[in-house]
């Protein structure tokens, strides 16, 4: 199951972003992508990762309203889990 994180800044958009990624369960396969969107209906891509271990990347220059980050693959592993921490600044 995907639940995005979505975030939505009235004054000012936000221009540059941090995705950290916490992974447990030991997956044979993660990736976490970095989504922005100008309406919340059309949805592209800005960054991922795709690494099985905790991960962090960063997107710059970037103004945009609305960003969700989403685990888009998950598989292998023994119950993994997948925790993302975005944060966001002008």
């Amino acid at each position: 199951e995907t639940l995005p994180i979505v975030a939505k800044v009235r004054y000012g958009l936000p221009s540059f972003f941090t995705v950290a990624t916490s992974i447990t369960g030991s997956p044979t396969g993660v990736e976490v992508v970095l989504q922005g969107s100008i309406d919340g209906v059309g949805w592209f891509n800005l960054g991922n990762t795709v690494s099985t271990s905790n991960d962090m990347f960063h997107v710059v220059n970037k103004g945009i309203e609305r960003v969700r980050a989403k685990v888009s693959t998950l598989s292998g592993g023994t119950a993994p889990t997948v925790t993302i921490r975005l944060s966001f600044g002008k």
